[in-house]
């Protein structure tokens, strides 16, 4: 196998579940199990150095997941649903196989930015897909599953594809980020970003959407590369005007979606997102310079811990102030609403309520 195609092979397994129902059910796991297994096969008999890349750290992490492996396997003899564990060991064992298999590669400098674009890539391209079928539901017509009213295509559930793009918000942050990332990369992550804000917010999931805030306030926090306020500045504002657009199309968020207006408001939405992708790749383009400058510029150890101790400051003057204005209470009150509420939304938009069902 060539090294282009082994880096691209872990995005071209995230298109091939998305689109298999996330992989949940057991052929497609049992499918892909098998696939990778014969694959693994193949490598270490027709290979001169079938173990090139294998070491100390591989071998922990190989035997850690085949403890898992096993230990879900055995559950079956005082699980009450002995099936279920025996679909769950098929799926560790897909992980198992397929990190045993790529582990065999000795890495090089670079590779696992490869990998990362390619599943970005994937990500991107699924969520897409799936909001085609929100945006224009009079051309891309998919079965509708248990609630229409949530985008689920082509994952089938509504939370996960949210999470998924969720994932792949984090990840093309990172991308957008990295320092040893081509100008063009870095420009088409930044790009890539108001299609899975608007893609992670139709399915209307609370945990999809916590996820992502999670996930890009944590990256926020812990990255370290300069070039994440550019990516900040520029995908920031494209962001939220794609949400803000999806926000306003109520008749997307219904059961009603494929029926006027859900058409109209879907290809107006479609061209906002549109129009936001543009601003962020053309803000970004325009900005390169500028990252180009501050790349030639060396912080002294000095400033570093200055420019730490400023931003320490700053997040215990956003925690003082978040008192001062009694969010604390505000969030034991939402919280009371979320568990004690019992109301059905019509809306996607209202749907996002603090109010449980």
């Amino acid at each position: 196998m060539s090294a282009a195609a082994l880096l691209a092979l872990p995005g071209a397994a995230t298109v091939f579940f998305s689109f298999h129902t996330g992989g949940f059910f057991a052929g497609t796991t049992a499918f892909g199990a098998v696939v990778v297994a014969l694959l693994l096969v193949l490598r270490v008999t027709l290979s001169e150095q079938p173990f090139a890349g294998v070491g100390a750290a591989v071998g922990v992490a190989v035997g850690a997941l085949a403890l898992y492996a096993v230990w879900a396997l055995v559950s079956t003899l005082w699980s009450d649903a002995s099936a279920r564990a025996v679909i769950e060991f098929d799926r560790v064992l897909l992980y198992l196989l397929g990190f045993a298999f790529m582990a065999t590669f000795p890495r090089r400098p670079g590779d696992l930015s490869v990998v990362l674009r390619w599943v970005l890539l994937a990500i991107v391209g699924t969520a897409i897909v799936g909001l085609a079928t929100r945006l224009y539901p009079d051309v891309f017509s998919v079965a509708t599953g248990r609630e229409p009213s949530r985008l689920a295509h082509p994952l089938t559930y509504w939370n996960a594809l949210s999470v998924f793009c969720a994932l792949g918000a984090v990840l093309a942050l990172h991308v957008a980020s990295g320092e040893r990332e081509p100008a063009a990369v870095r420009i088409a992550a930044v790009a890539a970003m108001p299609v899975l804000a608007a893609a992670g917010y139709f399915p209307f999931s609370r945990g999809g959407i916590a996820t992502a805030v999670i996930g890009v306030v944590a990256y926020v926090a812990l990255a370290r590369s300069r070039r994440l306020v550019f990516t900040l500045v520029t995908a920031g504002p494209a962001v939220a005007v794609a949400i803000a657009a999806a926000y306003g199309a109520e008749a997307l968020g219904t059961d009603a979606y494929a029926r006027a207006p859900g058409p109209e408001q879907g290809r107006d939405v479609a061209l906002v997102i549109l129009l936001a992708m543009a601003g962020a790749a053309l803000a970004r383009l325009v900005l390169l310079p500028v990252e180009r400058r501050l790349d030639a510029v060396r912080v002294a150890p000095r400033a570093r811990r200055a420019l730490a101790a400023v931003a320490l400051a700053a997040a215990l003057a956003g925690i003082a102030l978040a008192f001062a204005l009694d969010a604390p209470e505000r969030v034991r009150a939402q919280y009371d609403a979320f568990v004690a509420g019992n109301v059905v939304h019509d809306t996607g938009a209202r749907r996002l309520g603090a109010a449980g069902n």
